[in-house]
């Protein structure tokens, strides 16, 4: 009877360990997963300065950028390492220039501002010299005509 009662104990602790730590881990994934707030209204700036009459960027509202359309994020700091904004160029075809808040977004490994045709274009490339964690620049079609560096 004693062993029965020691070995239900020690099945007892065990879940309440698996349990707490569990929760930690759970925590620690959500707080994780938020986007920096310096970069969340780096992005918030972009978006004000992007035309967007088809509602493209509906997905940008809220606390956590890391959830936004075209945005992905390092799971572990928050920082957002991939930024896609070909898909809005794609989705409204108006003429629009990129925004220089782009340089914000210190920690950015994958960026893509491809066009399908002309209609975005770049008056200022020096914001490309704060993003030097950059992998991968996707300017396809972006007119770069009259930009200063």
């Amino acid at each position: 009877m004693a062993s029965t009662k020691i070995i239900i104990g020690h099945i007892v602790i065990s879940l309440f360990f698996l349990f707490a730590s569990t929760q930690c881990e759970v925590k620690s994934l959500n707080v994780s997963t938020l986007c920096i707030k310096e970069e969340r209204v780096a992005l918030l700036n972009i978006k004000k300065d992007l035309n967007d009459p088809s509602n493209c960027l509906s997905s940008w509202v809220g606390e956590d950028c890391c959830n936004w359309k075209g945005i992905e994020c390092d799971n572990q700091t928050g920082h957002i390492l991939k930024f896609e904004l070909n898909t809005y160029v794609i989705c409204n075809k108006t003429v629009r220039m990129v925004p220089t808040d782009l340089g914000n977004l210190s920690n950015l490994h994958h960026l893509d501002i491809s066009s399908s045709d002309s209609s975005v274009w770049v008056r200022d490339l020096s914001w490309l010299s704060a993003l030097s964690s950059l992998q991968y620049l996707g300017m396809d079609y972006v007119n770069v005509t009259n930009s200063s560096l």
